[in-house]
């Protein structure tokens, strides 16, 4: 049986063979022009193929992750301490340490838990006040630490264990590590700057002073640049020693209270606890490179200084008298240098500050309010319920950026040197 096919198969591929060399020409364009290809359109009008593009992926730009504003994390009670009344932090060993000034020992705190206690003996066991450990310093090159006792001396501590103690002068009041010539310097309250290699006692610097109380030497601070070491006191004069030798000294006004250096930009702070009629600043600023001093009254009276490495802005908290605290102006002075940015208004006796480099956020503590002011380059950004009585003192572990708060509960007169209720808040 013989099949035909249908004569429309035929037409087809006529016409299919007819339109192959302009089929070719479209699957198949001519190189050497950038020309879009075309072919001739019904009454001979260009018709234009599209040219199909796909644009590169564009490249990721990179957003910063916003730091988030500290919270409350715990509230740890201390039962065993009495008056906490300073912290500091070693980064190498990683440790946080709370001194409690009338229980004569020293809470050591490692990843937010407790991990012991360290006990400072007095050099008198009769003394009510116990070896009352009042400062801290970090050794730079190890987990050790010095905590300046005024009744017992000074201790080297590494981790939550006591190691030595070195000779006591008459009342340690501040200590500092010098990263130049790794000497340890504790001012004392009997005109005298004593100097440690380790534990062992290199020399007396003593000053000839009378009446000796005069002096009253509180803080010290070390440039790490040069090695000097500037310390004050009650007396308003800073000193300026070069290893054991004194090589200056500047008038900064009357009672030195606390001192911070800023050594980028070369000045040094002073907090001045009280006025008198010839000086009645409350801070005075000391630049390194022309030494010269300029004197603020922006308060009636101020407590604590931290500075802020990387921006170089300068919080200093302003109390007033702890006897008669309603003469405070209950605010922190903002500056840079000898520029005060403004008078922030916080919390009610603001009393401790600290500063976390790595965040740009300053702590201020605000005792009779119970609460935590958070600056933040210059900026306040949170009030925090610190849920412990009293807060004192503070400090950063920059390792974490946990915030340690040390709670000094409530503090009787009589007798003297006891508190109850103290705690330790962490804030993160």
């Amino acid at each position: 049986m013989k099949f035909s096919r249908p004569r429309h198969i035929y037409l087809v591929g006529i016409l299919l063979f007819l339109a192959l060399p302009g089929l070719i020409v479209f699957v198949f364009p001519a190189r050497g022009n950038d020309q879009p290809q075309s072919i001739a359109g019904m009454e001979g009008t260009p018709v234009y193929f599209p040219i199909m593009r796909k644009d590169p992926t564009p490249s990721p730009t990179f957003t910063p992750t916003p730091v988030p504003i500290p919270q409350f994390v715990s509230n740890i009670p201390t039962d065993n301490a009495k008056c906490p009344g300073a912290a500091g932090f070693n980064p190498i060993g990683g440790h946080v340490y709370i001194m409690n000034e009338y229980s004569s020992n020293v809470n050591v705190f490692h990843n937010r838990q407790w991990v012991g206690t360290v006990n400072i003996p007095p050099t008198w066991p009769e003394d009510p006040a116990g070896s009352w450990p009042i400062a801290l310093a970090a050794d730079n090159n190890s987990a050790d630490v010095y905590v300046a006792a005024i009744h017992g001396g000074t201790a080297r501590i590494n981790g939550a264990n006591l190691v030595s103690m070195g000779e006591r002068y008459y009342e340690p009041r501040g200590v500092a590590f010098n990263p130049v010539n790794n000497y340890l310097y504790v001012p004392d309250l009997d005109r005298a700057i004593q100097v440690f290699n380790g534990s062992t006692l290199v020399q007396n610097v003593v000053f000839d002073m009378n009446p000796a109380w005069d002096a009253w030497f509180i803080d010290v601070v070390v440039d790490p640049n040069t090695g000097y070491v500037y310390t004050a006191g009650a007396e308003g004069i800073m000193y300026v020693i070069d290893g054991t030798t004194v090589i200056g000294s500047h008038r900064l006004g009357t009672r030195v209270i606390d001192m911070a250096i800023d050594p980028v930009r070369g000045y040094i702070y002073a907090a001045h606890y009280e006025k008198n009629a010839q000086y009645q600043n409350n801070i005075s600023v000391f630049h390194i490179p022309t030494q010269t001093v300029t004197m603020f009254d922006t308060a009636t009276h101020s407590r604590q200084i931290a500075v802020d490495p990387h921006t170089g802005l300068a919080y200093i908290t302003n109390p007033g008298p702890y006897d008669d605290p309603e003469r405070g102006t209950d605010s922190v002075t903002v500056m840079t240098g000898t520029t005060v940015h403004f008078n922030a208004p916080v919390g009610d006796f603001p009393w401790g500050v600290a500063v976390n480099p790595n965040t740009g956020d300053a702590f201020v503590t605000n005792r009779r309010d119970n609460t935590v002011t958070v600056f933040r380059d210059g900026a306040i950004i949170a009030t925090i319920p610190v849920q412990g009585r009293e807060p004192f003192a503070v400090t950063v572990d920059t390792n974490t950026n946990d915030v340690y708060v040390a709670n000094r509960g409530r503090e009787y007169i009589t007798p003297w040197g006891q508190c109850d209720n103290a705690s330790v808040t962490i804030l993160r």
